[in-house]
């Protein structure tokens, strides 16, 4: 378990919920279970390549040590979800195709009690996670990518986020640390190793 706990810009954004995620991996999937704990939870995008960092919402950028480009999945709390491959927030982006996201498996248990958008306060733990297929990670197709092998990576480059850009106390928190005047998650410079095996 991880604690997403960095608070990089305290002074602008005090608000510090309680972050953690679990990682585990089998042959096919990078399976993350994100835990948060805060004051109040929001959802107005129910829908996927919507504005979910605008919501209560947790998410994980990576990329293997020897690409240029670096993949971000972000996840609110009711399951919705954007993804893309870039080299840059505005450099290169390929937002990852619908047949794609539906090969993430999601996992919200808020879906099942929240239908519509919401935004009231929480005091309890809430969960949501994401199955990310391997191949995904790898920049090829599905089919080339178990024509080579099936080749796991032993260790990626990442950070692990929470962020709530439109909540009444917006944060933006981080497992490793990000040296930067104001948040900003896209840089693959401030990623950190996490070995899978």
């Amino acid at each position: 378990m991880l604690n997403i706990a960095c608070n990089n810009w305290r002074e602008q954004y005090p608000a510090m919920p309680r972050v953690s995620v679990a990682i585990r991996n089998d042959a096919e999937y990078l399976r993350l279970r994100y835990k948060v704990k805060g004051k109040e939870l929001l959802a107005a995008s129910n829908e996927d390549h919507s504005k979910v960092w605008c919501d209560s919402c947790v998410e994980f950028f990576c990329r293997l040590p020897e690409q240029a480009f670096y993949l971000n999945f972000e996840i609110n709390c009711i399951g919705a979800m954007t993804a893309a491959r870039r080299e840059g927030r505005d450099k290169n982006v390929e937002i990852l195709s619908l047949d794609k996201m539906h090969r993430i498996l999601r996992y919200a248990p808020l879906a099942e009690r929240f239908t519509t958008p919401f935004h009231e306060a929480f005091e309890q733990e809430w969960e949501v996670g994401m199955d990310i297929p391997f191949y995904l990670l790898s920049g090829v197709s599905e089919k080339q990518w178990r024509k080579e092998g099936s080749v796991l990576p032993k260790t990626l480059l990442c950070n692990f986020y929470a962020c709530a850009d439109n909540a009444k106390e917006p944060y933006y928190l981080s497992w490793a640390p990000i040296a930067t005047p104001a948040p900003d998650f896209h840089r693959p410079e401030f990623f950190s190793a996490y070995h899978l095996w």
